[in-house]
């Protein structure tokens, strides 16, 4: 929890298209080594935190557009 709360404030909004197609392709890229370190530090960000991070990505993803 003390990893969510210190970083909240810190995260850029490009993070969340980052974080929205690395959990869309999880079951792809989880097997290449490269990927472990990434992946880590998306479980650390716990359930709540990453639907936060997915709602905000799919929030700009909708209104691309007007952006």
């Amino acid at each position: 929890m003390r990893w969510e709360a210190a970083n909240r404030q810190r995260r850029l909004p490009s993070e969340s298209p980052y974080w929205h197609f690395m959990a869309q392709h999880k079951d792809r890229l989880r097997g290449n080594h490269r990927m472990r370190m990434l992946y880590g530090n998306w479980n650390k960000m716990g359930d709540e935190t990453q639907r936060t991070v997915l709602a905000q990505a799919e929030h700009y993803l909708n209104t691309i557009e007007q952006l």
